[in-house]
């Protein structure tokens, strides 16, 4: 099309140009197209012309005949060229015209009052639309990733060959990976939509960011770098926000500084914030940084710092969005402080008020005034938090990276403690100990969870004591001031991996009615609890749950839990849940515990699920140790904690 419209400008060009010569070459085609005509018209009707000249007129009749067709079809093509470039432009005409006239309706409903609760109507209905497409996306795509993680799970916990458990472990891990990237996208499009739900309950500070930095330990320790977490002993115990909120957003910023992070490490540090009430929570790293100009832009959605880094760390970019809308949802704001190949600080500042009340005792730091507790560690991250909090309890300190520096300061002073990084390896750490054993009493080894095993249960003689990386403030407390002899506070990273241990519950086991129309999910949850020694009985929609469990009724062998599935054929969960508590009602039964099952994690559904009778909700995909407390609790006769 190009060279035709470059052929026909140059014509014209060529004929403006010399428009003489044009005129004889347009009579010259004329008289040729009328002679060729006359010619073969005359040699076809003239009765005494040869064969030949009979032949060549037919073959200028036929010549002329295709000239012009020719010249018809290019025409043709034109005009239908120029008619697609006016539908494509009226058509864009029409959208952009739909898009101002969008835009002018929306402004006319903002700034019209009188019309302002019909706009306001109109827009909860779309915010209500959406929430229920989020809620139906959330329920497809998470269900049957629940299968493939729970299916894997289940299939590490088999007899497999070394070969065998890596493909089994790669397949969990990019299914964890995909639900975390779909939890990412669900909850920007809830916070778009208006739904993000916040609560406001107690809960305790520095248990949440301990085991934050417990979570994430193994990734860190697995490249190399070291997280630590130090909560000012001024801040109350209790505060009032929404914890699991608080935990998303911190899990980012710190999974991220991880990432980013190649020597060094990352520290979690909350400290009383500038305002009155307020509580600052620094996510400190060692990694690359982040350029001047882009410090802005990676708090946008899908944005990063550069090209080159999102090829080379991977990521949507949507979590330091999420994280800043959250906080910001929460009263709360993200201010960020970098250095390209220093580091970055993002700081955390929320207005979280003291909770009244409760059971939660303050931390009883140890009093360490007048001692001196020296810290020999490779990597200073952890060991510089831990030096501020004991310089908090009264103790001199000192942080040391070499063992030669550690001998050399021991005539200083009398040291009452030492502390050894298991990161200087086995015998270099232990020879250390062995030289200071004369002068120094506490000689305490710093572990990392992977380490426990080549230390423990006969930890060697030269030390009298250990604790478990990352560090927990009560555990440190406890074994300086002497309340610890032998063993470390417990903690997530002081326990064994978690797995299908059977708990507590009476040797029969519990009969479990499963209402799941899922064949995979059913499966799994059977799996499960068969492994935990408990009786299940599976159904594929309500009405069969409600039919099996009158039956059990009458025969007087009753479930002893139910696991309802919301979203089922024939009968939703809902439904079915409201007809066996009107059923408990009329025959005076006890009433049956039943645990909603469903990918949805919208609030209202968590409210209907309540409000048709149902005591808790567990979450697709289904976590065996969630459901193994569950168990436990109903076992014993216990309230249902979920």
């Amino acid at each position: 099309m190009r060279r035709g419209l470059r052929i026909g400008s140059r014509r014209r060009a060529w004929a403006r140009r010399f428009p003489r010569l044009a005129v004889a070459l347009r009579a010259g085609l004329v008289f040729a197209a009328a002679f060729a005509g006359a010619f073969g018209l005359i040699s076809i009707v003239v009765p005494h012309s040869t064969p030949q000249v009979a032949t060549l007129g037919v073959s200028l009749l036929m010549g002329l005949f295709c000239v012009a067709l020719a010249v018809q079809s290019l025409r043709l093509r034109r005009l239908h060229q120029q008619l697609r470039r006016v539908i494509l432009h009226n058509e864009t005409l029409a959208d952009r015209n739909w898009e101002l006239q969008e835009s002018n309706d929306l402004s006319r409903a903002r700034r019209d009052t009188s019309d302002k609760p019909a706009a306001m109507g109109e827009t909860d209905a779309t915010r209500r639309a959406k929430s229920r497409l989020l809620a139906i996306a959330s329920h497809e795509m998470r269900t049957p990733l629940g299968g493939i993680i729970g299916m894997s799970r289940l299939l590490l916990d088999t007899p497999l060959s070394p070969e065998q458990a890596t493909y089994a472990r790669a397949v969990k891990t990019s299914g964890e990976s995909l639900l975390s990237l779909i939890d990412e996208f669900l909850d920007d499009a809830r916070i778009d939509a208006g739904r993000i739900e916040l609560e406001h309950a107690p809960f305790g500070l520095t248990p949440l960011i301990e085991e934050i930095t417990e979570l994430l330990a193994p990734r860190a320790q697995a490249r190399g770098l070291e997280i630590a977490a130090d909560v000012d002993e001024r801040l109350p115990a209790q505060v009032v926000g929404d914890a699991a909120r608080l935990r998303q957003v911190l899990l980012n910023l710190a999974g991220n500084a991880i990432k980013f992070t190649t020597e060094g490490g990352v520290a979690l540090i909350v400290s009383p914030g500038e305002r009155d009430g307020g509580i600052d929570v620094v996510v400190r790293d060692t990694g690359i940084g982040i350029a001047p100009e882009a410090q802005q832009r990676i708090f946008g959605e899908f944005e990063q710092a550069d090209e080159a880094i999102a090829r080379t760390y991977g990521g949507t970019g949507l979590g330091l969005s999420i994280s800043e809308r959250i906080v910001r949802r929460m009263g709360g704001r993200i201010t960020l402080r970098s250095e390209p190949g220093v580091g970055s600080s993002f700081t955390v500042s929320l207005p979280l008020a003291a909770a009244g009340g409760g059971d939660v005792a303050r931390l009883a730091p140890p009093d360490l005034s007048g001692q001196a507790v020296l810290i020999a560690a490779p990597l200073t991250v952890e060991a510089e938090l831990v030096a501020q909090r004991l310089q908090r309890w009264g103790a001199r300190t000192r942080v040391l990276r070499d063992p030669e520096d550690v001998r050399a300061s021991l005539p200083d002073q009398s040291w009452a403690a030492i502390l050894i990084d298991i990161g200087f390896g086995r015998d270099v750490a232990e020879a250390l100990a062995q030289d200071v054993m004369a002068d120094v009493a506490q000689r305490i080894l710093l572990l990392t969870p992977a380490m426990r095993s080549e230390f423990l249960p006969d930890l060697p003689a030269a030390f009298t004591g250990y604790l478990v990386k990352p560090l927990r403030a009560a555990s440190l407390a406890a074994r300086l001031g002497g309340a610890l002899i032998d063993v470390a506070a417990p903690g997530i990273a002081d326990g064994e991996p978690p797995g299908f241990d059977q708990p507590n519950i009476a040797p029969s086991g519990l009969s479990v009615l499963i209402a799941e129309d899922n064949d995979i999910n059913a499966l799994l949850i059977r799996a499960m609890l068969n492994r935990l020694g408990h009786r299940a009985v599976v159904v594929t929609d309500g009405r069969q749950a409600v039919q099996h469990w009158l039956a059990a009724q009458r025969e007087r062998t009753p479930f002893d839990l139910i696991l309802m599935d919301l979203q089922m054929p024939r009968l939703d969960g809902i439904a079915a849940s409201r007809q066996i508590r009107a059923q408990e009602t009329t025959t005076a039964a006890r009433p049956t515990p039943i645990l909603a099952l469903t990918a949805n994690t919208l609030a209202e559904d968590r409210d209907a699920c309540l409000a048709a009778g149902m005591d808790g909700v567990l979450i697709k995909p289904l976590d065996r140790d969630k459901l193994a407390d569950v168990l436990a609790d109903i076992a014993a006769m216990r309230p249902i904690a979920v």
